[in-house]
């Protein structure tokens, strides 16, 4: 390794160094604080091997990120003077203690480390889910009035196929299944929808509904049962008549709805509620009693209405478009680099840092810096070129589904993304933007659902990945049981 190289590797580890110094120290005074409970292993763990932590933090810049995000979101509410109390914080603590469990998995930490952060991670989980209890006791005693109902159906052999949409219902499906199946014949239809009912490069929304209802065989007594959120009631309306379409003679749907504190200001909602009564009114029963409104979350930094909105890990899933999530991370890189000269030669250093540990450096670290900043518009226009086929090369993937390998599938979108740019000038561009959202950017795609058209991938959480989804769960099962016992 020449000279130049190494001084390139040498700024790049610098950089790292001070980088995860500033996030172990934060981390270490956030958890010294104790505002929820278990955080003192894991400070006590920094304690016993600072310079382990510091090594992990170094080498996984997603540690890093998630720290970092955290810091942000807590300045953000100190600001607002809404620090302790906000729901918001208490997840974000949450979710960045999950981040560094998973990393620290990778790294290969120490099991009294691992251990550290999952009491910690719950004890933060915990608190969030104490502060949103308003809500989840709203929600489980909608879901007992729901079960109560239809258990005193005379469904003999009929079967209680509930929707789940993940992840925007996964949890109410859930819970309202493990009380229907104590007397019911219970299954559950699993499918993940494209944002728009719009034909694709492959399937409508419908279509998708179809062919997940076609696999359960309806048959004459089934009841759908479709249980989900409701903030304009306009999807809501849209599902239940794909339903209604869809059944086939002889079966029935049941339509229950949790309602924001929005859902009766929008212009069609009288409308969508009289679609709504008269569903139910095969039941017997005025639709508004299965419309139910939820309180909102304590909160001034805004976010979604419910606290397991769109939050895939409370669901107990990965969800996104695979190709919609690594295209618009790159493509909004890219014009970020465009536009901001600080993010371009920090790109720049970053992307020549990375190459310099597997191959000498023809000139000195200044001289390539400038060369590759000089060679950045050039690879940008290109870019602007290809970015449609760039955009569009893995239509193929808009059906969406069940997945077991994420990493599989996303391996054959790369391969089209390999393909298009092999031999290109935007292949700098591209590079430069990768390199500078793997140590910078954030820790999310810039977009999961970027688009309308396509339908999500899902692949269930297993093992430590999965460990907020059962602390939920556990925390709402205690509560539904008291409800449906009184």
């Amino acid at each position: 390794m020449n000279e130049a190289s190494e001084q390139m590797k040498d700024w790049l580890r610098a950089a790292d160094t001070k980088r995860a110094e500033m996030c172990l120290t934060w981390l270490h005074d956030h958890l010294e604080i104790e505002l929820f409970d278990q955080s003192r292993p894991l400070r006590e763990s920094i304690d016993r091997d600072p310079e382990g932590f510091l090594r992990m933090l170094k080498t996984n810049p997603s540690m890093c990120k998630a720290i970092e995000r955290t810091a942000m979101s807590i300045r953000k509410a100190i600001s607002l003077g809404s620090f302790v109390d906000d729901i918001r914080i208490a997840q974000c603590v949450a979710s960045m203690l999950q981040s560094l469990r998973l990393s620290a998995t990778e790294a290969d930490a120490a099991q009294t480390t691992l251990d550290a952060m999952d009491a910690a991670h719950e004890g933060a989980l915990r608190q969030a889910l104490s502060k949103a209890n308003l809500q989840i006791d709203g929600l489980c005693r909608f879901i007992v009035d729901i079960w109560s109902f239809l258990r005193q159906l005379a469904l003999g052999d009929s079967r209680l196929v509930l929707i789940e949409m993940p992840s925007g219902n996964s949890l109410a499906v859930k819970l309202l299944a493990r009380l229907l199946e104590q007397t019911s014949h219970v299954e559950i239809v699993r499918v993940a929808l494209s944002r728009k009912h719009v034909k694709p490069a492959g399937i409508t929304r419908r279509q998708l509904l179809a062919e997940q209802l076609q696999d359960v065989e309806l048959s004459s007594g089934d009841v759908v049962v479709y249980l989900d959120e409701w903030d304009t009631g306009s999807n809501f309306t849209t599902i239940c008549e794909f339903f209604r379409k869809l059944r086939p003679k002889g079966s029935f749907l049941f339509a229950a709805a949790f309602q924001t504190d929005v859902a009766t200001r929008y212009e069609r909602h009288s409308s969508f509620c009289h679609d709504h009564d008269k569903i139910m009114k095969v039941w017997g029963v005025p639709g508004e009693r299965f419309r139910r409104w939820l309180p909102p979350l304590p909160t001034a930094l805004g976010g979604g209405y419910f606290f397991f909105s769109e939050h895939d890990r409370t669901a107990g899933y990965r969800k996104m478009q695979l190709h919609g999530s690594h295209f618009s991370s790159i493509d909004e890189a890219v014009e970020l680099l465009r536009r901001d000269a600080d993010a371009r030669r920090a790109a720049a250093q970053i992307f020549l840092g990375e190459l310099a540990s597997e191959s000498d450096m023809p000139v000195s670290p200044t001289q390539g810096v400038l060369a590759t900043l000089q060679l950045f518009d050039d690879s940008y226009q290109d870019y602007l070129h290809c970015r449609e086929e760039f955009r569009r090369c893995a239509d193929e993937f808009a059906r969406g589904g069940e997945i077991d390998d994420s990493d599989a599938v996303m391996e054959q979108i790369l391969q089209r993304h390999f393909e298009i740019l092999d031999n290109r000038n935007a292949t700098l561009a591209v590079s430069m933007a990768i390199a500078f959202l793997g140590r910078v950017g954030s820790l999310d795609p810039a977009d999961r659902y970027l688009f309308e058209d396509h339908a999500p991938v899902l692949m269930e959480l297993e093992g430590p990945a999965a460990a907020t989804h059962r602390i939920v769960m556990d925390v709402m099962n205690w509560r539904l049981l008291e409800f449906a016992t009184l």
